[in-house]
């Protein structure tokens, strides 16, 4: 079926599900056919029938526009006065109009008749466009914002001195042996970096990035050893490699494991060897355990108890059991790393 015959059938269909079915079909038609695919989403959007498909409709423009198709910046920035489609569109239009659309997204994001949600969105589009770093620190997704996080004073500031481009988001350091591995952690560290590396080829937030190994800030370190007796090969991977927003998918680890960094490491042990609100000790909770990382709230820890001085054992137990029974995962921190890379 030709692009304009599924438009056509597009805009007669009733159903919802049968909609989402022609558009995969324009979507895999975008390949040979960008533009008229392009164009057959942006009508959708205009003018189809079904408000929720509308939405839809946007998210995959949204997809395949390029800064070049400036032609559709006018047809875009209409959409971004229809509820269904202000979410996407926003991304959309920001990609085509560039800093000429600057104006339309700042005023998107001080409307305060709009949700926290378009907001936060209209601020990040324009933010990451335009290298502006009023937005570091702020969540990456723009649902979890609340209207007291849009920077109004920033953002009427930026507007004023002409919407000046930003210093831009700057790449995680990496550590040189990741490039030259010189032992067994090293090499290690650089086979888990190639897999990451495939994730953050896929998606990365450049505000946010995730995924990265990074050479661990000097304060976190030395906090951690003040808190416990660290083995050497673990203090080690954090000094070199501290694991950045890291969650690993694969073998063993479907739910997708959270390996914690340094920064992050004595707050994360929050839940299971502390309690919140206010901070104090859990008695249950062996003192000679640190959580390193969860799969799906179940802790890997460290037990410092039986350390070598270079390395531990890594045990696993289920939560939500009523009692915590923990076992041997990996005889060693090296063993349990190694496993991620696989």
């Amino acid at each position: 079926m030709n692009i304009p015959s599924l438009l056509e059938k597009l805009l007669r269909e009733k159903s919802g599900e049968k909609a989402h079915r022609l558009f995969d079909q324009l979507a895999k038609c975008a390949a040979v056919e960008r533009l008229a695919v392009l164009e057959a989403f942006l009508t959708y959007a205009e003018s189809g029938p079904l408000p929720h498909c509308k939405t839809s409709a946007v998210s995959e423009l949204r997809d395949i526009i390029l800064p070049a198709d400036k032609q559709y910046a006018s047809r875009i920035a209409s959409l971004l006065n229809v509820p269904e489609t202000l979410y996407w569109a926003i991304d959309a239009f920001v990609t085509v109009a560039g800093k000429e659309g600057y104006g339309d997204l700042v005023a998107i994001a001080l409307n305060t008749k709009l949700d926290a949600e378009h907001r936060a969105k209209s601020v990040r589009a324009v933010g990451i466009h335009s290298g502006q770093t009023f937005i570091v620190g702020l969540p990456s997704d723009p649902g979890e914002w609340t209207s007291k996080q849009i920077p109004v004073r920033q953002l009427r500031d930026w507007k004023r001195d002409g919407y000046k481009r930003g210093p831009g988001f700057r790449t995680p350091k990496r550590h040189v042996n990741l490039d030259s591995p010189n032992s067994d952690l090293d090499r290690i560290a650089t086979a888990l970096d190639a897999k990451l590396e495939v994730l953050r080829n896929e998606e990365q937030d450049p505000v946010n990035p995730t995924n990265w190994l990074t050479p661990a800030n000097a304060t976190d370190l030395a906090r951690l050893r003040k808190h416990w007796p660290l083995p050497k090969h673990y203090v080690e991977f954090q000094r070199k490699y501290s694991p950045l927003n890291v969650t690993i998918e694969g073998r063993g680890f479907r739910a997708g494991l959270r390996l914690y960094g340094a920064n992050e490491l004595i707050q994360n042990q929050d839940g299971y060897a502390f309690r919140e609100n206010p901070r104090r000790v859990i008695d249950c909770w062996p003192k000679e355990y640190v959580v390193i990382a969860d799969l799906a709230a179940d802790p890997y820890v460290l037990d410092l108890s039986k350390s070598t001085g270079d390395d531990a054992a890594v045990l696993v137990a289920k939560h939500g059991m009523g009692t915590w029974k923990f076992k041997i995962a990996y005889k060693s921190f090296l063993a349990f790393l190694s496993q991620l890379t696989k």
